[in-house]
């Protein structure tokens, strides 16, 4: 067991931190607790996200372990104290590590980088001075929000993992409900998933509609086509009567010429 594990596994019982650590043979993932949304950065889903060069990904992952093994110190400085406290501790060594981070990016990565922090953090985001300016929240929606994240905070301190992620998602709707459809485009927007992601009611079902139609107008094409073909049917059959009814009469007007010359030979 190397070091690092053994830090992390510390953190995880004394300072209460979710830490994620690297296991022998396994992908490691940076935390974020100590690298802040540099995490994301390397991870390969964010890599592709940010759409990183080698270079540049292998010199990020260089960084984060780095700047993981300069933090030892400073968590066993605060291992005893509140959790409150050893976030605000923390806080200045994760900003600094971002800044590190930011500067081997373009300003496009940058962008995109945001995104997808606002995009995994989700509905939580709404909590943040710049997110909820960017979006138009009131005053009472922001007020709102900070008692559902204090309240979901709270909710996610307990229970296993499956509640926390039931907990979770029950929060992401209550936070959803809060916005108008504008304010949910604008959010969409921030977070990388493009606007016109919610279309109103009517933009949704414009489709259902159309395929309606589309089947209405099939059924009409097929009734029209079934009339046609009930329609010449009937007039070959009406052909076929007429045939009929004339060779009738030729056969009649044949046996009385025949009846005909029958007499006056007699």
């Amino acid at each position: 067991m190397n070091f690092r594990l053994s830090i992390s596994q510390y953190l995880a019982v004394s300072c209460g931190l979710f830490v994620l650590v690297s296991l022998p043979g396994l992908a490691r993932s940076a935390d974020p607790t100590f690298v802040g949304i540099l995490a994301m950065a390397i991870d390969d889903e964010g890599a592709d996200f940010l759409g990183l060069s080698g270079e540049t990904r292998e010199k990020l992952t260089a960084l984060v372990n780095e700047r993981e093994q300069q933090v030892t110190q400073l968590i066993l400085q605060i291992k005893d104290l509140p959790n409150a406290e050893k976030q605000a501790k923390l806080a200045p060594f994760v900003q600094e590590s971002e800044q590190l981070g930011m500067a081997l990016l373009t300003l496009t990565q940058r962008e995109r980088l945001n995104q997808l922090r606002v995009l995994r953090t989700g509905m939580a985001s709404l909590v943040e001075p710049e997110v909820a300016s960017i979006i138009g929240l009131d005053a009472e929606q922001r007020e709102k929000v900070r008692e559902l994240i204090t309240q979901r905070n709270e909710q996610m301190s307990r229970g296993g993992e499956v509640q926390r992620q039931i907990t979770r998602r029950s929060f992401e709707r209550q936070l959803r409900s809060l916005l108008t459809d504008e304010q949910l485009g604008k959010w969409e927007k921030i977070s990388g998933q493009g606007a016109g992601q919610t279309a109103s009611g009517a933009e949704r079902r414009a489709p259902e509609t159309a395929g309606a139609a589309a089947a209405t107008d099939s059924l009409r094409s097929a009734r029209t086509e079934t009339s046609a073909d009930d329609s010449e049917s009937a007039a070959r059959a009406a052909d076929d009567r007429a045939a009929d009814d004339r060779a009738a009469d030729d056969r009649a007007a044949a046996d009385r010429a025949a009846d005909d010359r029958a007499a006056d030979d007699r």
